[in-house]
């Protein structure tokens, strides 16, 4: 039932359906544990739990049914897991007789910890299953841990190269506009390079034929042939 599975909510909600009826309890929860700066339990999925005067969201460690997991977290793997509390009353609103919490464990270490009260006591028989079943129960959650350890990395790394794409693209818009920009430019300086060629040539001209006019022989009456030689006829 749990193989394939990839969604822990999911698979506390599939444990507690079936198990709670098999073991007749009255009702069963399942926390799991937080390991962030301030590691606490948070509650996964709850059978038969009150709508109203239910479990707790979280549950800091040390505080009501998780104190049993602080002891187990340094035990060994072949020490006995569950905890069972005779004559309890008061189980989030429910008389029990018999309450087995059960810390879910991974090579040593605390993953979750599921808890079932019951009008009757359990049998040696329920308990040793339970216990058994925890065990593999762990083994499910550290893998659900990983696959999602490793989903979330990939899907970091996709985005991440999905943003690099775009800030390439962007880039190469950039380089584009520059590229256009420059030669704009560029065409801009002929423009005006020729411009000033066209307005330096007629001044050019004007210089050259001003030396010209200064040149020019002298045209007065006083100095032509005819008129030296017709005074000298007089």
């Amino acid at each position: 039932m749990l193989q394939g599975r990839r969604d822990i909510s999911t698979v506390a909600k599939t444990l507690l359906d079936e198990l709670t009826p098999l073991v007749e309890a009255q009702l069963g929860v399942i926390y799991q544990m937080d390991t962030s700066d301030n590691p606490m339990l948070q509650l996964v999925s709850s059978y038969a739990d009150h709508a109203v005067d239910g479990h707790k969201k979280t549950i800091r460690l040390g505080e009501g049914l998780d104190r049993p997991m602080r002891r187990e977290q340094a035990a060994s793997a072949d020490h006995q897991c569950s905890e069972r509390r005779s004559d309890h009353v008061g189980f989030d609103g429910v008389d029990a007789k018999d309450i087995i919490v059960l810390p879910v464990l991974f090579e040593n270490e605390v993953k979750a910890s599921s808890s079932f009260p019951r009008s009757t006591s359990f049998t040696e028989l329920q308990i040793a299953f339970l216990e058994q079943l925890t065990a593999n129960i762990g083994i499910v959650l550290n893998s659900i841990e990983a696959t999602m350890q490793t989903e979330g990395l990939l899907k970091q790394s996709q985005q991440l190269a999905a943003e690099l794409q775009t800030q390439q693209k962007e880039l190469q818009q950039t380089n584009e506009q520059l590229e256009q920009k420059a030669r704009e430019l560029a065409e801009q300086n002929v423009e005006v390079e020729r411009k000033n060629q066209e307005i330096d040539r007629p001044a050019r001209g004007g210089r050259k034929g001003g030396r010209n006019s200064r040149s020019r022989p002298s045209t007065s009456p006083n100095s032509s042939p005819t008129c030296r030689m017709s005074c000298a006829h007089r």
